[in-house]
């Protein structure tokens, strides 16, 4: 499959390389990252998700949860709307709210379509030859998938999914607020791997503090604090 991908015409339909480069990036992140089985911390994350896209008349089918069980502290988003959560972010995150901060900002990725370029395809079948070739693979290609997202969303798109985060948190009955706060706590603590992946995070986070300076918005939780405390024992 990779050497027929790599000699497709220019005339293909961009469809049809957008779902093949989802396939081959989806191998990828099943393959080094890991899944995390457990029924709990998916109830959780499936929960905020779901209440997200309901709330903004989105499509709840358009969004594919993976939590992984990395403990790299992450979330991010591929083609294919498929949405990757780390077990490390879930550990992280305080409240629901900031989790829910962080989901919107992705589903904002997938709703805008960020995550379509000709680059992420060459990095993408990139990745999958050195895998079948029996290359260094571990190490290498979870850094690989890592440098596909943050290379191919530039800092304009992180911003732009901000804006978009914040509506969606609004509607769905969450303080965007947490969202900041959770940003700010990342650049501070210096987990290197959000940063790196989402850029100018305190600048970021201003932004979003201005935006919402004047609103009086209380969360409106969906989850009860014993639902919530026992995905966080699950997850550490």
């Amino acid at each position: 499959m990779y050497l027929i991908l790599l000699c497709v015409p220019y005339t293909i339909k961009p469809d049809f390389i957008e779902q093949q480069e989802s396939k081959l990036i989806w191998k990828v992140v099943k393959t080094q990252l890991g899944e995390m089985h457990n029924r709990q911390v998916y109830d959780v994350v499936d929960g905020v998700v779901n209440n997200i896209c309901q709330k903004n008349d989105l499509d709840t089918a358009s969004v594919h949860v993976f939590v992984s069980s990395s403990y790299e502290v992450n979330a991010f988003a591929t083609v294919g709307g498929h949405l990757i959560v780390n077990r490390g972010l879930l550990r992280d995150c305080r409240n629901e709210s900031e989790l829910a901060g962080v989901l919107s900002h992705e589903i904002a990725h997938i709703q805008l379509h960020h995550l379509s370029s000709t680059f992420q395809i060459d990095l993408a079948l990139t990745a999958i030859s050195i895998m079948l070739s029996n290359g260094s693979k571990s190490d290498f290609l979870t850094h690989m998938l890592y440098q596909f997202v943050h290379n191919t969303i530039v800092r304009d798109k992180e911003t732009e999914a901000d804006d978009q985060a914040v509506r969606y948190l609004r509607k769905a009955g969450y303080n965007p607020k947490d969202m900041a706060n959770f940003m700010r706590r990342m650049q501070s603590s210096g987990m290197l791997e959000f940063i790196s992946d989402h850029p100018d995070s305190q600048k970021r986070a201003g932004m979003i503090e201005k935006k919402v300076a004047h609103s009086k918005i209380q969360n409106q939780n969906i989850l009860s604090d014993y639902t919530w405390e026992k995905m966080k024992k699950e997850v550490q």
